[in-house]
C-alpha cells in the first residue's frame, strides 16, 4: 500500500486501514541544537530527516490581542506583558520555564472590560511546522495564508493541522490556574461566560478559514485538564462546565472536515468517555509518569478513538537499549487500537540524544507496519 503521510494520518484517525503507524514529534529548540552537534546536518529539519507525517500547522491566536511589550530586562530574565495582558517572567537560562507574575483577569470587572476583544478577525493566525515551538511561528494574515495554502507542496503531502487551546486552557492563561479552579466552584456563571466567549471565537475563526479555502486535515486542541494524580476538577464539574463547549467546538470542527486531536497532560483517564462523547478522534500525549498506558486505553477505548504518544521521555533519555525497549513496547500496544501515532509522552527535552532517537526511529520502521 503506497499512501502519503496526509492519507496515512487521516486513516489512522478514523479507524481505516493504513500501511503503518504514524510518526510525529516535538523536540525542544535546544534538543535540535544538540542533535545538530551530534550528527544531524545543519539546515536539515528533524521532521524531514525522520520522515514525520505531521506537516504545517496554523496556530489560532485566541488572546485578547493586546500589544506585547518588555517591562524590564536584567542579565537573568526578561519581564513582559503578553498579548493577554499577563505579566510574565522569561528566564534567559533556556531551561527556565516562563513564570506568570500577574494575570489580566482578577475580577468580573476585568472580564467585562476585555471580553469584547475576543472576536474573530483577519490577523489571528501564525504558522509553522508541527512540533516547532510557537515563538518560531510566522504571523500571517488570513488572506496571505489562503494564498500560501493553495501553493504549498507540503500541505499536499503531509497532514495539515490547525491548533487552538480549549476553553479551560485559554481561560487559565488569563486568570491563573488556582483562581480559575476556585471560580469554577464559586462563580460558575462567570466561568461559563469566559468558556463560551473562547469557544465562539475559535469556532468563528475556524469557519472563516474554511470559507477562505484553508482546508486543514485536523485540529490539535490543547487543554491541560489533568495533573499527575487525576483531573484538575471532578468529572461532574467537567460535565457541567466544560463538556458543552467541547461538544460545540468539536462539532464545528467536524463540520469543517477536521479530525480532533485532544491534548491533555496528566492522568486524564476519568474524562476519556466524556471526551469521546464530546467528539475527539484521538487522545494525546498520555504521560507515562501520570500512569497513562496506551495498551490499557486501547483495550477500553481503542475501537472508538485513536492514540498519539505514550513513549516515555525518561526512557528515551536513558540508555539506547532502554529507549529501544520502550519504543517496541509502545508500538505493540498502540497497534492494538484502531490507529496509533508514535510520539513522546509530551515533547523531547535535550536529555534525548540523537543516537537514541535514531535507534528508536529504526524500531518504528521495523515494527510499525500493519
Amino acid at each position: 500500500m503506497s499512501i502519503t503521510s496526509k492519507e496515512r494520518v487521516g486513516r489512522l484517525l478514523t479507524g481505516r486501514k493504513a500501511d503503518r503507524i504514524g510518526k510525529a514529534e516535538a523536540p525542544w529548540p535546544h534538543t535540535v541544537r544538540r542533535w545538530h552537534e551530534e550528527g544531524l546536518a545543519e539546515g536539515v529539519h528533524p521532521a524531514d530527516f525522520f520522515g514525520m507525517d505531521m506537516g504545517l500547522m496554523v496556530n489560532i491566536d485566541s488572546s485578547f490581542g493586546l500589544p506585547s511589550r518588555t517591562v524590564e530586562e536584567t542579565d537573568e530574565f526578561i519581564l513582559t506583558r503578553d498579548n493577554n495582558g499577563v505579566l510574565v517572567k522569561h528566564w534567559k537560562d533556556e531551561h527556565g520555564i516562563p513564570a506568570p507574575i500577574e494575570f489580566s483577569i482578577r475580577s468580573r470587572e476585568d472580564w467585562n472590560r476585555l471580553r469584547e476583544r475576543l472576536a474573530a478577525n483577519e490577523h489571528r493566525c501564525t504558522w509553522g511546522r508541527y512540533g516547532d515551538y510557537f515563538n518560531s511561528y510566522e504571523k500571517v494574515s488570513c488572506e496571505t495564508l489562503a494564498q500560501a495554502v493553495q501553493t504549498s507542496r507540503e500541505i499536499a503531502r503531509k497532514f495539515f493541522l490547525l491548533h487552538t487551546p480549549d476553553p479551560y486552557e485559554a481561560t487559565m492563561a488569563r486568570v491563573g490556574d488556582e483562581t480559575l479552579l476556585v471560580w469554577m466552584a464559586t462563580e460558575p456563571k462567570l466561568v461559563n461566560e469566559m468558556f463560551d466567549a473562547h469557544a465562539t471565537l475559535v469556532c468563528n475563526q475556524v469557519e472563516s478559514l474554511h470559507r477562505r479555502g484553508i482546508r486543514a486535515d485536523g485540529i490539535f486542541v490543547g487543554g491541560d485538564i489533568a495533573y499527575k494524580n487525576g483531573l484538575m476538577f471532578s468529572p461532574a464539574m467537567y460535565r457541567a462546565l466544560l463538556f458543552p463547549h467541547h461538544k460545540r467546538m468539536f462539532h464545528t470542527f467536524h463540520e469543517c472536515g477536521l479530525r480532533v486531536i485532544y491534548h491533555s497532560d496528566g492522568r486524564v483517564t476519568e474524562a476519556v468517555p466524556m471526551l469521546i462523547e464530546a467528539g475527539i478522534d484521538c487522545l494525546q500525549p498520555m504521560e507515562v509518569q501520570a500512569g497513562m498506558d496506551v495498551g490499557q486505553l486501547a483495550d477500553a477505548f481503542g475501537r472508538q478513538i485513536s492514540f498519539m504518544g505514550n513513549v516515555s521521555v525518561k526512557a528515551l533519555s536513558s540508555s539506547k537499549d532502554e529507549a529501544v525497549r520502550e519504543a517496541r513496547r509502545r508500538i505493540r500496544a498502540g497497534k492494538t487500537a484502531r490507529g496509533y501515532i508514535f510520539h513522546s509522552d509530551h515533547s523531547l527535552p535535550p536529555t534525548v540524544s540523537f543516537e537514541n532517537y535514531q535507534a528508536v526511529m529504526e524500531v518504528v520502521d521495523e515494527e510499525g507496519g500493519y
